[in-house]
């Protein structure tokens, strides 16, 4: 067992035994821990926690939320916040199974739960993330010697033969122009973030965690790319991580008419009484809430008899924007901070 401080935060590190007898090496985040003797007392909960968790595993069968909860335990510290909290959000589904003895649990009932969602209120891709989901519990049961076997390995995907696929959904540029004419002048903030989400094809996150100091440069016409927000993970009301892929750490340039609305909103942020000067771009002392930015978009569609789409579909607009003007798929992926293969 050991403490450490890297990079101003500490860390602990040691190994824990298994049930075989065999030892597995732990290393990970002592969040919040600002002293050595807090790092100590973090790494003495977590033996503790583990241990504890040992026991329960070998005093016999557990339930599904056991296994979720120790499943959650064990990815925290090695994975990002914004990942556990998918995982949560999904494993909160699937609260009807949640008492059920996972060593009793068969692939019947695993099947027939899946199947509730199988409707059309759900998309199919829904359907099999939910079943993706599963497996990924059952075979971290299995790889702790819980059960035996996990039994949704046996379930296939879910198919809609009948079900035309879905097609891609942007605006196009004669909708973009019907949307932003709709919205509200001088709603600044809100304005300029759908402009900045339409003409430069950044992921939401991306968008929100801007920062007032070294992101945007206006003698340049570029944006950084190197962060994106989360919001509502763990219970903290937003947090700042590194970006989706190694691909989305990108610097990439302003068209005219992004440059001269950035140049605008800019001017206007800084001339606000109190202004951060290194605040977030679009929030200032804490990042846009995302309900806020939903309720903004319905607004604005509403009133430019526009359908729903995605916010996420900003980024589809964009690169429908790009292949009209006949951006080669290299171009269009260094933009958006993706591989060829997903623009393909």
């Amino acid at each position: 067992m050991a403490v450490q401080k890297r990079d101003g935060k500490w860390y602990i590190r040691g190994k824990v035994k298994l049930e075989d007898g065999s030892f597995k090496d732990y290393h990970r985040l002592a969040k919040g821990c600002k002293l050595k003797k807090e790092a100590q007392k973090f790494e003495e909960n977590f033996l503790k926690k583990y241990n504890e968790d040992i026991e329960q595993i070998k005093s016999g069968s557990i339930t599904l939320k056991e296994l979720i909860d120790l499943y959650i335990s064990n990815k925290r510290g090695n994975a990002k916040s914004s990942t556990i909290a998918t995982d949560l959000y999904m494993f909160a589904q699937m609260e009807p199974l949640y008492d059920k003895k996972i060593n009793l649990i068969r692939t019947q009932t695993i099947k027939d739960f899946i199947a509730t969602y199988n409707d059309s209120n759900h998309k199919l891709s829904y359907v099999n993330k939910m079943r993706t989901y599963l497996s990924k519990l059952f075979n971290f049961a299995v790889k702790n010697n819980m059960i035996d076997r996990n039994p949704v390995s046996e379930i296939p995907n879910f198919k809609r033969p009948d079900e035309l696929k879905q097609e891609m959904q942007f605006y196009t540029p004669e909708q973009w122009k019907c949307f932003i004419d709709a919205f509200p002048k001088d709603d600044i903030v809100y304005y300029t973030i759908f402009c900045t989400l339409y003409y430069m094809g950044m992921r939401r996150g991306e968008v929100l965690a801007l920062n007032r100091k070294g992101d945007v440069d206006l003698e340049k016409g570029t944006i950084r790319i190197n962060k994106t927000v989360s919001q509502y993970v763990d219970g903290y009301k937003y947090i700042i991580t590194p970006p989706k892929t190694s691909n989305s750490y990108r610097v990439i340039k302003m068209p005219n008419k992004e440059l001269k609305i950035m140049k605008e909103y800019i001017k206007w942020y800084d001339e606000c009484p109190g202004a951060p000067a290194d605040g977030f771009l679009f929030g200032m002392d804490v990042p846009i809430q995302i309900k806020s930015l939903n309720r903004k978009y319905k607004r604005a569609a509403d009133k430019a008899g526009l359908p729903y789409i995605r916010i996420h579909d900003f980024r589809h607009s964009h690169a429908t924007l790009l292949i009209n003007y006949g951006a080669n798929v290299k171009a269009i992926s260094d933009r958006l901070g993706n591989t060829v293969d997903e623009v393909l």
